[in-house]
């Protein structure tokens, strides 16, 4: 049941890309057309019956409509870190984007551009990292905890054995960190034959992350439903 409605900057627009911080104080949503990026402040409220009916226990008050450089495409996404007020947005055209200040002063801190993008990332659980999906693989973004963007290395994109013959992590559609910080994991698209049993085309993947650096892929499952949304929750 729907308990209530969150006015947004665009009206008649459609929204997309929508992301709660893990401390559940900021909100950010990504209208449909180029550019723009709503900035929420979440706020709990005493239980009450909603004008939509179900129940209301939070106010969402829209702090800031921010223009982010370069227009972002249905791919761009952000993810916000659970200890500083900070988020990473990510555009087709390869643009990384930090901001700062959330929810009250949002501003763009830092930016970086990356040889290509397809719109998956997450940030590492110490706040230092972002991790993001392109092309040719995963780029590893130092600097987020110091407001200072900067690649890491290469592009990640080891081959890995499949019942299909070989995969590469390209254009991933959606990326996580495990709750212990240790480990990556994100579904590859390998195009695997499906059958009645096997429905998936996809690839998980279980990645070492320390320091900065990804390691070889220790986990793999088979035929797994490749996500349309970049946010894959872990545990």
């Amino acid at each position: 049941m729907v308990a209530d409605s969150i006015p947004t900057s665009e009206r008649l627009v459609e929204y997309d890309g929508v992301v709660i911080s893990v401390d559940g104080k900021v909100m950010l949503s990504r209208a449909g057309i180029g550019g723009l990026l709503d900035v929420y402040s979440i706020t709990p409220v005493a239980p009450h019956p909603g004008p939509l009916g179900g129940t209301v226990a939070f106010s969402f008050s829209l702090a800031k409509t921010l223009t982010v450089p370069k227009a972002l495409s249905g791919r761009a996404r952000k993810h916000g870190d659970r200890r500083i007020p900070r988020a990473v947005v990510v555009g087709s055209d390869g643009s990384v984007t930090l901001l700062t200040g959330l929810p009250a002063c949002p501003i763009v801190k830092s930016s970086l551009k990356l040889a290509s993008a397809s719109g998956a990332v997450t940030i590492s659980k110490d706040g230092k990292f972002a991790i993001a999906a392109e092309s040719g693989g995963l780029v590893v973004i130092k600097g987020v905890d110091t407001a200072t963007l900067a690649q890491v290395g290469s592009v990640y994109s080891p081959t890995f054995s499949t019942p299909a013959g070989t995969c590469k992590p390209s254009s991933a559609q959606t990326l996580g960190v495990m709750a212990d910080g240790k480990f990556v994991v994100t579904v590859q698209n390998c195009g695997l034959p499906k059958t009645n049993a096997n429905v998936g085309a996809g690839v998980l993947l279980t990645i070492p992350f320390s320091a900065g650096t990804l390691g070889a892929p220790v986990g793999r499952l088979n035929f797994v439903v490749t996500p349309g949304n970049d946010q894959l929750l872990t545990h």
